[in-house]
């Protein structure tokens, strides 16, 4: 496949099909760091079907948060019951709260 022989797919008919992210995430998964590998729709599907799982899980959060849910008082990260793990991440996501 070679844009200069226009045997590619047009990249903006593929956005259209999938969306953005489907197709970049979907191009990640098909060429490992180093190797060229043929396309294949087949991994833009999976791409997108990704994505709608991660939309689908943030939509099912914001629409389960209560408006005045307080996120600073419920992420603490020196809970001595969680493994050290889970306080990690609790810790790295009480850290990026105050950023968005």
């Amino acid at each position: 496949m070679s844009k200069s022989l226009g045997n590619s797919p047009d990249p903006f008919d593929l956005f259209d099909e999938f969306g953005t992210d489907a197709v970049r995430f979907g191009i990640m998964l098909m060429a490992p760091q180093g190797l060229d590998v043929l396309f294949s729709k087949d991994r833009l599907e999976i791409g997108r079907n990704f994505m709608n799982k991660l939309w689908n899980a943030c939509r099912f959060i914001q629409l389960n948060l209560d408006e005045g849910w307080n996120l600073d008082a419920q992420l603490d990260h020196e809970n001595t019951d969680l493994e050290l793990p889970e306080r990690w991440f609790i810790s790295r996501l009480s850290n990026m709260f105050p950023r968005l």
